[in-house]
C-alpha cells in the first residue's frame, strides 16, 4: 500500500511470508536451528527469476507481487 497507494493496490495481489533464517553475506544461510546450508540446499534459488527480488545479508520479510 505504502509503495502504491490504496487504489492502486487494489489491483495487485500483495502477500507476504516470514522466514525463520538469515542469508549470510557469502550466500549461504543460516537455519533457525544454527545450521548453515548452502542456498540450494536451503531450498531458495540461486538467482533472482524465480521471485523477483534480491537477498540482502540478515533477516528479512518477503513480499511478492503477482
Amino acid at each position: 500500500l505504502e509503495l502504491f497507494g490504496a487504489r492502486a493496490a487494489a489491483t495487485l495481489a500483495i502477500y507476504q511470508h516470514h522466514h525463520d533464517h538469515t542469508h549470510l553475506p557469502d550466500g549461504r544461510v543460516q537455519e533457525a536451528d544454527g545450521r548453515v546450508v548452502d542456498a540450494h540446499e536451503h531450498g531458495h534459488h540461486a538467482n533472482d527469476e524465480s521471485h523477483g527480488h534480491g537477498h540482502a545479508a540478515g533477516e528479512h520479510v518477503h513480499e511478492h507481487r503477482h
